[in-house]
């Protein structure tokens, strides 16, 4: 399943966290179900994008998530955190974080980049802990905090030593070592095209070029950066959704013809990783706004 989002941002706007978003689900699977499209202001944005990542979920299938500029992606990005910082809607922020985000950003808000298993026995094994300590650590891990400290210290242990067989099994560590780098939780689509194909267009490109080259019986179709911000700014919702949901239909198509292109001179594609369920869990052990920097870094340091 192919996840395209479009953030329509307004230049005149006091923040720069995308005022307006539209999120189209496609799949060449018949079996797979597709959910309507999402067109919402900022202010609903999470909780319809959280609504969208739960439905995901809770299938089986392989996911992706797509953007077409590393503008667009900054806003989404960018949009998140803001809303970590101010919603209440504590729920929505941890899917949205666990699915789309990832790397240093998220210091700046009470949530964390996922935790490395080596810093963390590191640190567990550093001191002796209280009861309350090994609690936490298991409440936020989700097991049980019933028992004695003995008790709670062979559980975390043995949960420990069980995500650390997880990611050294046999299947795992085929997988890892047929992945080319770390795919992006949300790939930024333009970057991609650009490292794989050579477009015959003079300096700067944008979707509308790329899609003459790549897709020309639709190219009169594509609507440009300035007939997206006119309909937002005229409040024409109908005319705005109309050229969100093209504009993300073309992305997907152009994606379909990146991959179509991207062979070897034997037909064998030229993309060896392989697209993964969607993952929104993370450990958040660390919870103090004045130490969870701190933390991160000495994770950095110990890689």
């Amino acid at each position: 399943m192919a996840i395209c989002i479009s953030v329509v941002n307004d230049p005149s706007s006091p923040d720069s966290t995308g005022n307006y978003f539209c999120v189209t689900s496609f799949s060449r699977h018949p079996d797979i179900q597709i959910s309507p499209p999402i067109y919402s202001s900022n202010e609903d944005f999470i909780s319809n994008l959280a609504g969208l990542i739960r439905t995901i979920d809770s299938n089986t299938h392989t996911s992706q998530f797509y953007v077409w500029s590393a503008s667009e992606h900054g806003l989404l990005q960018a949009h998140i955190i803001h809303a970590a910082l101010t919603s209440a809607s504590e729920v929505d922020i941890r899917l949205c974080i666990g699915a789309l985000m990832q790397g240093s950003s998220l210091l700046q808000t009470t949530f964390q980049p996922p935790l490395l298993s080596g810093a963390l026995l590191s640190f567990l094994g550093r001191a002796k802990k209280l009861k309350a300590d090994y609690q936490k650590c298991l409440l936020r891990l989700g097991l049980s905090t019933e028992g004695t400290v003995d008790v709670l210290r062979k559980r975390l242990e043995e949960e420990l030593r069980r995500l650390q067989d997880a990611s050294t099994s046999p299947g795992i560590n085929d997988a890892r070592r047929k992945e080319l780098g770390q795919l992006s939780k949300v790939v930024i689509l333009k970057k991609e095209i650009g490292r794989q194909l050579a477009l015959p267009v003079p300096g700067y490109w944008d979707l509308p070029d790329c899609v003459t080259q790549l897709l020309p019986a639709s190219k009169s179709l594509c609507p440009d950066d300035e007939q997206i911000l006119t309909a937002y700014k005229g409040e024409e919702t109908n005319a705005l959704n109309a050229f969100l949901a093209r504009r993300n239909d073309l992305l997907y198509g152009v994606l379909n013809e990146l991959r179509r292109r991207a062979v070897s001179a034997s037909g064998h594609t030229l993309f060896v990783n392989e697209a993964k369920r969607l993952s929104t869990k993370f450990m958040d052990l660390c919870i103090q706004s004045h130490i969870r920097k701190l933390f991160f870094m000495q994770q950095v340091c110990q890689m």
